[in-house]
Order: C-alpha cells, then structure tokens, then sequence
C-alpha cells in the first residue's frame, strides 16, 4: 500500500491548501522524554508515558500523533497534516495558560481550519482524523500495552457515556459522530464547564495528573471527567475521544470495563461489534 511510504504531498481542500505528508508504519521513531519544561508526571509507569509520547511528520514533540498501526487499517490510505504545531505546548508551555478558544481559526485560501489539537501538538492525531474524515484514525493509533495502564481512560470513557450502544454505533460514521459530539458540547452543563473555550490546557492537566493517569486503578472523578470532556470540546471536539472510547473499551456483561479482545467481538479493524 503506498500511502505507508514516506512522502509530502499539496492536498487542496475547496480553496483551502494545505500540505501533508505520509509516514511509514516501518521504523518508527524512538519515545522521546517529556523534557520541554512541561510539567507532566502522570504517575509511575513507563508504558503508559511511551503510549502518549511522539513526534509528528516534521520531527517535532507531539502527543498521541501517530499513524494507526498497519494491521488495524489495512488497505487504508491517511495523510497526516505538517502545518500544525505552530503554537506547539511543548516548545511553548506558556500556551498552556491561554483561553483555548485563542486557538481556533477559520479556513483561509492558505490556511486550513485549525484549532487546540492541531495548533498545540497536543493528541494532533485527532486534527489528522478530522483531515481524513475518519475518526478512527485517531482511535486506532492510540495503543495500550495492557489494560492495567488504561483504568484511567476507561472510565473518563464510561462517565462520559460514551461505551454506550449509540456511540458504538457511530464509531465508523463520521458524519454522525460530528452531530452527536457537537450535540453534546452544547448541552448546558458542558457550556457552563467551558466547552466553547474557556478554559485552559493547563486547567486540564491539573485535574488530569491528580489521579496518577497510567497507574493501576486510577480514575477520574465524575466532576473531573465531565471537565475533560468540555475540555476536548474546545480543544475542536471530542468526536475522536467518543470514537476512540468505542473503538477501545467496553462494559461487559458482569459490570466490569474491558479493553481490546477483553471484549467479545472485538476486532482491530472493525473494533467493537455493532447490535
């Protein structure tokens, strides 16, 4: 499949150009450290770090901006955004402190609509989904190395509602996924939070590091959950989060909140059964 080789290619969107380049799933690149002056200590496990840390096309620090592995997206063909990082958190921590809505620009003739997660390298990988029209894109790339080290997200997940039948029906939908995460930002609870962008990263990351993210059994309360989730909405939209928590986990049958295979019918192409 050709769209894994290396390459940069001019996409032109509409009026909107905006250049990409493609990345082989062969050779990745090796984790670096978080040492760019963020504060950042999400608890004691390795593996959970390596699972966040990345760089993205143009060799720079990002976070969770990785192609999907190969075998989950076989005969795809993605192109990942190399205009953005042009606020990057990582190069610029100071940006953490800025309302997020600072962030959000509109399509140009030569720039492409951007917005938090593209301006900021921070989970760019959903300004790639979003690129693509495939918020499965950023579902997939994400991967854990055991579920002890994802108790965290699985419940940020479950609070939020999103393991639940209708998301998971809309997890390959990308239109419909849109609707429902634009309906779910806009609910008043979510507005009051700061979903339209009033709020901050660095407001994000205090309650995010407060429960040790990455350390067995951690989870967020259900206040700190909702937070995060009004947070992804003005970051440009949560719609690769509810996608990647459908693709991901699951409430079984006995209560529990599995991931992957832990989960019956999962696939990691199709991900979780539908009906």
């Amino acid at each position: 499949d050709s769209s894994w080789d290396h390459g940069v290619s001019l996409l032109q969107q509409g009026s909107r150009k905006v250049v990409t380049s493609s990345i082989s799933w062969e050779g990745e690149v090796d984790q670096l450290a978080l040492d760019h002056g963020v504060l950042f200590n999400p608890g004691t496990s390795r593996d959970w770090m390596q699972s966040f840390e990345s760089v993205d096309v143009n060799g720079r620090y990002c976070s969770l901006c990785s192609m999907p592995p190969k075998e989950r997206a076989p005969n795809k063909s993605y192109l990942q955004r190399s205009d953005c990082g042009n606020s990057s958190y990582w190069e610029h921590p100071e940006n953490g402190k800025l309302p997020l809505n600072t962030f959000m620009k509109n399509a140009t003739a030569e720039h492409n609509v951007t917005n938090g997660w593209c301006e900021l390298n921070f989970e760019k990988g959903c300004a790639d989904a979003v690129y693509n029209r495939d918020y499965m894109f950023f579902a997939k790339s994400v991967v854990w190395p055991n579920s002890s080290v994802a108790s965290y997200d699985q419940h940020f997940c479950y609070y939020n509602g999103w393991l639940s039948p209708e998301i998971r029906a809309l997890q390959h939908d990308y239109e419909g996924l849109t609707a429902k995460a634009t309906e779910f930002c806009n609910s008043d609870h979510l507005i009051k939070l700061g979903s339209k962008g009033n709020i901050t990263l660095n407001e994000m990351m205090a309650r995010f590091q407060a429960a040790k993210p990455g350390t067995a059994g951690s989870r967020p309360s259900m206040d700190d959950a909702h937070f995060i989730a009004a947070w992804a909405c003005a970051m440009g939209g949560p719609a690769c989060d509810m996608a990647y928590c459908a693709y991901t986990f699951c409430k079984k049958e006995d209560g529990s909140l599995g991931i992957y295979d832990d989960c019956p019918g999962w696939d990691p192409v199709r991900g979780m059964p539908i009906g």
